[in-house]
């Protein structure tokens, strides 16, 4: 007598759902140690850690309608007007208009730079929380940039503004629609040589630009239309043309942005994914083995400022008293992690819904200036805003033990209490007790701050990559984070010196982060900014972000720009030899601007993919002589200045540690 047909019905329908249940919904990769090291699997097997970089389908420049259009960043335009330059006296003018900011701080820019690309004058419409402005900056790539007039200006978003600079022996006088707003002399006038038009965080477009020398003599008239047009130096990679390339080779794993809040999240519970979905689209019809590792922008959009206005960051610029909201949330802000947790979850709710959402293997969880969890990539001062004082107030509680007599005495502060605690003001973060130094018997309230600082950091992101695996599991996760050998003075304000409770944390699979932009150049080297044998330690994976600028980049660009295929292939199997050496991964990444649109170049790659797919049954584990050790907190207690870092970090670490002679291995003390 065999079972009622109802009964079957709903035991094969049970037994069918089980099975939909256990089905992983997304492409499962993962960590796992192979050859001594941890490696990256996918659905079980060792794979060549290498990833692919699509760009957004419609960013960059094009013509229309007698405009350059721009859009997105970063991105730039360039045109050399002359092999010897032109003359030192100048006026250059274009009509500029700002039709979209796509962050708080955005700019449409007009400049004239030197030849060899190192050093310009900028003029831009510039968008920042603190209002509008017209900028001019004097620029030494890459570690100088100084604002030499910034003047509040009251244009309007789409409106055009004609933009004019007057360059005679060091003299600079600016207008703006036909007035005077600035003048300003410089000591040491630089040769001019290339007009750069270039967009950050912005869509825009400019209607015309002319230059001409001091008797009136035309040296440039481009209305963006006709033959002339043509001989701008457009630098779009589409992604039509990238990702057949990497596919071709066997690189069918990408990285790229896919679901950004400020756009997406539209409202209070209100969520449009319609981008994230054409962009999957898009991808698959390209490849179709295509998975992605999605770079998810979680900074909140502007509506969300308006409801939470204490909770946005704060800054204070150097020299400055006057405070300034930087249009990203405080990382200590607990309605940001409660709101952007609720996207996030929204999100995979509904890639596991979408047709194509099955393609993403793993989420990049970007946050802060840049997407790169800082607070500043300068020398100014974070973050003063309500709810980071009032965090920080609640760290001193259980530092202390809910003592105020503790506290007291740490802080050598009769007065102080939890209730009035304050954050260091600009002035004490600068200035050290011992030279470089804080004394930790004076300067307890810095020091504390500093630890604080970078803490505050590394919880939002732990508190998202938890988001994110209680959605599902399967979700590879990784995230910018541990930059502890900068090349500049970043260090103080950038809040990366906790990366020992991100490796700890059981939610998160690894950390990337570009090499240093150091010595990129042919004979030079290549060096992690983080210490990356703590991350294998860790049971983590690293991965390089590998933007070299090839002989394909424009003649603005610096960082080691390669003058030839030659010096462009082997650039590039330098940093691919770091990376295998370090049981690390890599991807490519040449932000939609066509550096690696070359046949020689994806050949070289094609052969990094067949070595390190050889490296998987091979002993991974390092065979290093020399164990370079730091500590994190010890960055505590150096001033924001660029003493320490010019010294230990630019000339010892990443000049003289890669010529050694012996391989080194870099790891936290902590």
């Amino acid at each position: 007598m065999g079972l009622p047909s109802v009964i079957k019905t709903n035991a094969v329908g049970a037994i069918i759902m089980f099975l939909i249940l256990q089905t992983p919904v997304f492409a499962d990769m993962e960590i796992k140690e192979f050859g001594g090291a941890p490696g990256l699997t996918v659905r079980d097997k060792p794979v060549p850690a290498l990833m692919g970089s699509p760009a957004p389908p419609g960013a960059g420049f094009y013509m229309n309608d007698s405009k350059l259009q721009m859009k997105s960043a970063p991105g730039q335009v360039v045109r050399l007007i002359s092999n010897n330059g032109f003359p030192d006296a100048f006026t250059i003018d274009a009509e500029l208009t700002m039709s979209k900011a796509l962050s708080g701080d955005a700019n449409i820019t007009i400049s004239v730079n030197t030849l060899d690309a190192y050093q310009r004058y900028a003029l831009y419409l510039n968008h920042a929380p603190a209002g509008n402005s017209i900028v001019l900056s004097r620029s030494e790539r890459p570690i100088y940039n100084e604002k030499i007039i910034d003047i509040p200006y009251p244009w309007v978003m789409g409106q055009p503004v004609r933009l004019k600079m007057s360059v005679d022996n060091g003299h600079i006088t600016v207008h703006a629609d036909g007035k005077e707003i600035g003048s300003v002399t410089d000591p040491e006038p630089l040769p001019p040589g290339l007009v750069q038009l270039s967009v950050y965080s912005a869509e825009g477009l400019v209607d015309s630009i002319r230059l001409k020398d001091t008797e009136e003599n035309t040296l440039l008239n481009e209305d963006f239309d006709g033959e002339a047009s043509v001989n701008w130096a457009q630098v779009v990679r589409k992604l039509e043309q990238q990702v057949p390339a990497f596919a071709e080779i066997g690189i069918n794993i990408y990285t790229a942005g896919c679901g950004s809040f400020p756009s997406d999240w539209t409202g209070p519970g209100k969520y449009n994914w319609t981008s994230v979905d054409n962009f999957l689209k898009n991808l698959a019809e390209l490849d179709p083995d295509a998975t992605l590792l999605a770079r998810v922008n979680i900074n909140p959009p502007k509506w969300w400022f308006n409801e939470n206005p204490d909770d946005e960051m704060v800054m204070i610029q150097r020299g400055k008293g006057e405070q300034i909201k930087r249009g990203f949330a405080s990382f200590s802000s607990d309605e940001w992690r409660k709101d952007a947790g609720e996207a996030l979850k929204n999100l995979i709710q509904h890639l596991k819904t979408s047709t194509e959402g099955h393609r993403i293997t793993g989420i990049t969880i970007c946050g802060g200036v840049s997407a790169e969890w800082v607070y500043s990539w300068g020398t100014d001062f974070h973050d003063y805003s309500p709810v980071q004082k009032a965090a920080f107030r609640r760290w001193l509680r259980n530092r202390y033990g809910n003592s105020e007599k503790n506290l007291q005495d740490a802080w050598n502060d009769g007065k102080a209490t939890f209730e009035t605690a304050e954050i260091p003001a600009p002035a004490r973060r600068a200035a050290g007790d011992f030279y470089e130094f804080f004394d930790p018997s004076k300067s307890r309230q810095v020091t504390d701050y500093m630890r604080f600082h970078s803490e505050a950091v590394s919880g939002a992101i732990v508190h998202f990559a938890r988001v994110i695996k209680e959605a599902d599991t399967d979700i590879f996760t990784t995230v910018f984070y541990g930059y502890q050998f900068p090349s500049y003075n970043h260090y103080h304000d950038m809040g990366h010196n906790d990366l020992l409770t991100v490796l700890q944390s059981p939610y998160l699979d690894s950390v990337c982060c570009p090499h240093t932009y150091q010595n990129r150049q042919a004979g030079g080297s290549t060096t992690a900014v983080l210490p990356v044998d703590s991350v294998r330690l860790h049971g983590k994976l690293w991965f390089d972000e590998d933007d070299t600028r090839t002989h394909l980049s424009t003649p603005t660009s610096s960082y080691g720009r390669a003058n030839n295929l030659w010096e462009s292939v082997n650039i590039l199997k330098r940093n691919f030899v770091h990376a295998l050496s370090k049981s690390a991964g890599l991807w490519h990444m040449d932000w939609n601007k066509g550096w690696l649109a070359d046949e020689g170049i994806m050949e070289t790659i094609a052969v990094h993919r067949r070595m390190a797919e050889e490296s998987l049954n091979k002993d991974r584990r390092p065979n290093s002589e020399i164990a370079v050790v730091v500590s994190e907190q010890s960055l505590d207690y150096i001033r924001s200045s660029f003493g320490i870092v010019r010294t230990m970090y630019k000339n010892q670490y990443h000049d003289q540690m890669p010529r050694i002679g012996a391989p080194f291995d870099t790891i936290l003390l902590e």
